[in-house]
């Protein structure tokens, strides 16, 4: 009989890499030729913006400088994100790639909590207390900020920056106040000898000095609560040598000698 000759496992483990090695090869082949491929023909098809409220579409594709037909896969992403980040009222920016084509920049904006007036021109601070933007044109109906000195903005940042975070802090406890809303108030005053004031619509004037807020608005509400009537216009001092004192404009008018709010 004829033996069967059987083929040295050596050699069987030869040909196994050998095929591994050559799978590998035609599928590294062909995603290079396929990056390549997909590289030639996939191009920005269109350019979406979201989001963008009050930068506006125009400004945003301008400063993201996407072109249609440019290389999708060779976008500066990086350039693009800076660039949009640059503008005043955007906070946030993320852009998006699709196989479509298509390219998303996604715009999250400042939020406007209160306007500042300076030397220089209202100028809107968001809730965090960051001044963005100024202010112009329609919107102007919120809380101004008023009292800070050229010299308090221009020389002391650190101080006018605490200014300003308490002024929102006042603003954040008014609106869990039951007495007074933010629609009530016209203006939030400061003076660095006497504090913060509030002024409402009607003329009323709510002394807050330098309490905290949560003490000076709990006051406030409880003064209310016990019969203090804000729809008249009133003087309102909440810090008064460790007293509260509410005060009728109309009696302070008939006092001789008083000169008008």
């Amino acid at each position: 009989m004829l033996e069967t000759l059987q083929r040295p496992t050596w050699v069987d483990g030869v040909v196994r890499r050998g095929r591994v090695a050559l799978a590998a090869l035609l599928v590294s082949g062909g995603l290079v030729l396929g990056c390549s491929h997909y590289e030639s023909f996939a191009r920005v098809q269109s350019v979406e913006v979201v989001g963008a409220e009050h930068a506006g579409q125009a400004s945003i594709r301008h400063l993201a400088d996407l072109s249609l037909g440019e290389s999708l896969l060779l976008i500066d992403t990086q350039r693009s994100l800076d660039q949009v980040a640059s503008h005043p009222w955007v906070e946030h920016v993320e852009l998006s790639r699709h196989l479509s084509g298509e390219v998303v920049v996604t715009v999250q904006e400042h939020e406007s909590a209160l306007l500042l007036a300076t030397h220089k021109g209202l100028y809107r601070v968001s809730p965090q207390g960051k001044v963005f933007v100024r202010a112009r044109g329609g919107e102007l109906d919120q809380v101004l900020l008023t009292g800070l000195s050229p010299e308090l903005l221009d020389q002391q940042g650190p101080l006018s920056q605490r200014i300003i975070s308490e002024a929102l802090a006042v603003l954040v406890r008014v609106d869990s106040s039951s007495a007074i809303s933010r629609d009530d108030l016209s203006e939030l005053h400061f003076d660095p000898l006497l504090g913060f004031s509030l002024l409402m619509r009607n003329g009323t004037e709510i002394r807050i000095g330098y309490l905290s807020p949560d003490q000076a608005i709990t006051r406030l509400d409880a003064m209310v609560q016990r019969s203090l009537d804000l729809s008249e216009p009133t003087l309102v001092d909440l810090d008064l040598d460790g007293l509260a004192l509410a005060t009728p404009l109309a009696a302070l008018r008939s006092v001789p000698g008083t000169p008008p709010s």
